[in-house]
C-alpha cells in the first residue's frame, strides 16, 4: 500500500473505564524488523530498484510477516492460556483471542495480567491498556467572544462555499475550505483539474458522525463526494459525535472533490474502556489496502501510548 499522507495530530488523553475488553488483539513480531524498515526507505527511494514496488497484504506477509511456526506456536500458548484465538490478520502480524469460556470474572481477570512478554514472539497485545487513550480537541470557550476573520473569499477553481458558510466562519472566527486551500497551495493543482478523482481516501475516526452534516457541506460547497463507512469493532456507535469526525470528514471534501472517501469508524476503546479498536482500525486500513491516502487526527504522545503498542503501530506503518 502506498499512503501517500498520514498526517497524525496529538490531543489529551481522556478519563479510563472500568469496562471490559469484547477481545484482545495479539500483535505477533514480524519476521525482520531490520528487513522490514529497509524495503519501507527503500520502496521511497527514487535511486532504489524497488522504488515504488509496492507490497500487496499478501506479499508483505510472505515477506515480513510470522512464519506459519510461529503463527502456530503462539495460537498453542494462547490456548494454554485459556484463550481462543482468532482469525490472523491479512498480514500475518495479529492473532484476536477471546477468554474461551467468555467473558466471566475468571478469565477477565486473566487477561488483564497478561503481558506482551509472557508470548514467545509476540509483539504487543492490544486491549488490556488501563491508561486513557486520544480523544478530539474540539472546543471553544463559550466566555470568549471569537474574532472576526477579515481574509477575502478566494477564487480556487476548487470548491466555493455558500454564502451561509461565509458568514458563519466569519462571525466564528474560522476559515473556509476555499481559504484553507488557497493557503496551502491547492490553486495551481484546480486550475488543472486535479480533484483528485481516482484517489480513495480513508479516514480514521474513532467516533460516530451525522450524515445530515455530511450531506448539508457538501450541498454548501456543490460537491457530490461518494462516502462509504467500513466499521470496525463494531463500529464507533451512534449519534453525532464531538464533531471531530465530521471535521475530518469535511476537511477532504473540500480539499479533493474528485476523490472517493471511506470513513473507518471503530471504538476509540483505549478511552472509553479497554479495548483494541485504535489499533485494529490502524490495521483495517491497511490490509484492506483500499486507499491511497490515509487521514488520521487522532493520536497520542507516545510515551502514553507504551513502547511494545507504539512497535506495534509503527511496524503497520511501514506496511503502508
Amino acid at each position: 500500500m502506498a499512503a501517500g499522507v498520514l498526517a497524525l495530530l496529538l490531543f489529551p488523553a481522556a478519563s479510563a473505564a472500568t469496562t471490559s475488553p469484547k477481545h484482545v488483539t495479539v500483535v505477533l513480531a514480524p519476521r525482520s524488523s531490520g528487513a522490514l524498515s529497509a524495503y519501507a526507505r527503500a520502496v521511497s527511494d527514487p535511486a532504489s530498484p524497488v522504488y515504488h514496488h509496492y507490497l500487496t497484504p499478501g506479499q508483505f506477509a510472505r515477506r515480513f510477516g510470522a512464519t506459519a511456526a510461529a503463527i502456530a506456536r503462539v495460537r498453542l500458548e494462547l490456548r494454554a492460556r485459556g484463550l481462543t484465538p482468532g482469525a490472523l490478520s491479512a498480514n500475518h502480524l495479529s492473532i484476536r483471542a477471546v477468554p474461551a469460556g467468555g467473558l466471566t470474572r475468571r478469565p477477565l481477570s486473566m487477561l488483564r495480567r497478561l503481558t506482551a512478554s509472557a508470548f514467545t514472539g509476540v509483539e504487543a497485545i492490544e486491549g488490556l491498556r488501563p491508561e486513557p487513550g486520544p480523544h478530539p480537541l474540539l472546543a471553544r470557550s463559550h466566555g470568549r467572544r471569537a474574532s472576526r476573520v477579515s481574509t477575502p473569499h478566494v477564487a480556487t477553481g476548487g470548491p466555493q462555499p455558500c454564502a451561509a458558510a461565509r458568514n458563519a466562519a466569519s462571525s466564528a472566527g474560522a476559515y473556509t475550505a476555499d481559504q484553507i486551500a488557497s493557503a496551502y497551495g491547492l490553486s495551481s493543482a484546480y486550475r488543472s483539474r486535479d480533484l483528485g478523482a481516482g484517489i480513495t481516501i480513508a479516514v480514521y475516526e474513532l467516533e460516530p458522525v451525522d450524515p445530515s452534516d455530511l450531506a448539508a457541506f457538501q450541498s454548501c460547497y456543490g460537491i457530490s463526494v461518494p462516502i462509504s463507512y467500513t466499521r470496525v469493532d463494531g463500529g464507533a456507535g451512534s449519534g453525532v459525535g464531538s464533531g471531530e469526525a465530521a471535521l475530518d470528514i469535511e476537511n477532504v471534501l473540500g480539499y479533493a472533490p474528485g476523490a472517493h472517501v471511506v470513513v473507518y469508524e471503530g471504538p476509540n476503546s483505549s478511552s472509553g474502556a479497554p479495548g483494541s479498536g485504535p489499533y485494529d482500525l490502524f490495521s483495517t486500513i491497511i490490509n484492506q489496502d483500499r486507499a491511497q491516502v490515509v487521514s488520521v487526527s487522532w493520536g497520542e504522545c507516545e510515551s502514553a501510548l507504551g513502547a511494545p503498542s507504539a512497535r506495534a503501530e509503527n511496524t503497520l506503518f511501514e506496511q503502508a
